[in-house]
């Protein structure tokens, strides 16, 4: 699952990316954060890859759910990006 939203402004790099995983009853969790910059301002790319016997079971109960919470937390990076409060 992906989630792509553009911020707006100038970037001074190249690209950034920070993973994690962790593995928890039978899932297998890895979680991507890139950010890119492109002509218009930045683009922050959120993925999460989820596999296991479990996972193939119970992600296409989640994907809803997790699709909504990534999508929350890039709104907040995108808002705290662009010095809006709250």
């Amino acid at each position: 699952m992906t989630v792509l939203p553009e911020l707006s402004g100038q970037s001074t790099y190249s690209s950034a990316v920070i993973s994690w995983s962790t593995t928890v009853r039978g899932i297998h969790t890895v979680g991507t954060h890139e950010v890119i910059p492109i002509e218009s301002g930045t683009r922050s790319v959120l993925t999460i890859e989820m596999s296991g016997w479990i996972a193939t079971l119970l992600v296409p109960l989640m994907r809803g759910s997790v699709e909504k919470a990534i999508q929350q937390k890039n709104e907040g990076l995108k808002g705290r990006c662009e010095g809006e409060e709250g």
